[in-house]
């Protein structure tokens, strides 16, 4: 990311002054990226593998009622309730994104006609910024909130505790189909809850990509991808 930056900056010959694009191209990299993206922070977060492709068409309108509530089962259950289940799944979302960003500019290039540089920059590295702001920022926003209470209920105290509300569909956008369509999807999982992804339709390089990938990085009981056009909803 930072050599591609880098040449970016040094490429400038038509005003003679490298160094100029060179600092240029660092303010702009971290206008773009954030220092944390130029220097990631330390925290560890879980190893995320990928698992072997899954076959089998897209879920049809039929089968949605049945699949809805599956998803309502394991809401109930708690399972993505804890802060494990919530940053292993954000995590994943970030790997898949750095483990085939390649292949999600070439499709974006397919669909949209952008360049790699636009691409990279305001679809791959976009969506995995924000993301990695709500794995930054995860634990604080699950914390209880605190908040005062009238003198007379003294000892006691109050606390704002933030409750999942527990499947959520999402429907991703066309124009930068990764950030505005995984990011939503991330904050529905990082509140707790359960989705249903309805992939962009006008986008069929990027989000076949998506469909493929998706399962195999986010837990399967909790999050169902939904592909097609109109004929799905």
């Amino acid at each position: 990311m930072i050599s591609l930056w880098l040449k970016f900056a040094l490429d400038i010959p038509s005003i003679g002054l490298p160094s100029v694009g060179l600092v240029v191209g660092i303010v702009s990299a971290v206008a773009v990226m954030g220092f944390s993206g130029l220097f990631p922070f330390s925290e560890k977060y879980p190893t995320v593998v990928a698992r072997p492709p899954v076959e089998g068409p897209s879920p049809k309108p039929h089968e949605f009622p049945a699949m809805v509530q599956e998803l309502r089962r394991t809401f109930a259950s708690g399972k993505t309730k804890p802060y494990r289940w919530r940053i292993e799944q954000l995590t994943a979302l970030v790997t898949m994104l750095k483990e085939h960003e390649a292949e999600f500019k070439e499709a974006i290039r397919k669909d949209l006609g952008r360049s790699d540089l636009d691409s990279m920059l305001f679809d791959v590295n976009f969506a995995m910024q924000s993301i990695d702001e709500m794995r930054q920022n995860l634990k604080s926003w699950m914390a209880p909130e605190p908040v005062p209470i009238p003198y007379l209920f003294s000892p006691g105290r109050g606390e704002i505790h933030k409750e999942a509300l527990g499947v959520v569909l999402v429907f991703g956008c066309w124009n930068y189909p990764l950030p505005l369509t995984l990011t939503p999807a991330a904050s529905a999982l990082a509140a707790g809850n359960c989705v249903v992804l309805k992939l962009p339709d006008l986008t069929k390089h990027t989000s076949a990509l998506m469909e493929s990938l998706l399962p195999r990085y986010l837990d399967a009981s909790a999050v169902v991808v939904v592909g097609g056009g109109g004929e799905t909803g």
